[in-house]
């Protein structure tokens, strides 16, 4: 939270200064990671002479955990690449425009985390009892739950997305450049 508000307060009283406001978010950032990690380190019990990692249990799941990880690593690869190659072939005021089209195609994807947060533990328990049938008709049904939702919004927004953008920003050109990209994005 002070990160956004304590951004605003920056940027609307202080300093307009880009440098600023980025010295500002890695400062805070900073601030929260060793708050966290000293309240988890408190949080954990004390280590005793015997506690360890036990390879028997974890070598079972060790090619489901770095599948995983790869997963997210190749996700935020992925998602974050064409931000780094735009960021340097674009003009400022159509990388701003970039930033908008990504905002509005992240929110879309943003509207299945309630039902991802929600379904997760029960796929998990449904294959840690091996039910795979189940979990299998579960994820389909969520799937096609997500998919009539969700393609008809998607549709729209890459349909209309100049009056919608226009509504949103008030800024013609920023529909006018963002409209093209957004169906694709």
């Amino acid at each position: 939270t002070l990160r956004y508000f304590g951004g605003l307060v920056l940027v609307s009283q202080f300093s307009r200064d880009p440098q600023d406001f980025f010295e500002f978010q890695v400062a805070v950032g900073l601030i929260e990671t060793l708050l966290f990690a000293g309240k988890a380190r408190r949080q954990m019990p004390a280590p005793h002479r015997m506690s360890g990692l036990d390879w028997a249990l974890l070598k079972p799941i060790l090619p489901f955990a770095a599948s995983l990880s790869l997963s997210a690593v190749l996700w935020i690869v992925l998602t974050q690449l064409d931000k780094v190659l735009l960021s340097s072939l674009l003009p400022l005021d159509q990388y701003g425009y970039f930033s908008l089209v990504a905002l509005i195609a992240a929110g879309l994807m943003m509207l299945t985390n309630p039902l991802v947060q929600t379904l997760l533990p029960r796929l998990t328990v449904l294959m840690a009892e091996g039910r795979r049938d189940e979990m299998h008709a579960l994820f389909l049904a969520a799937n096609r739950l997500v998919c009539t939702c969700l393609f008809p919004l998607a549709a729209l927004i890459a349909l209309q997305a100049e009056p919608l953008i226009f509504a949103w920003t008030g800024d013609q050109a920023a529909a006018r450049w963002s409209s093209p990209v957004l169906g694709w994005y």
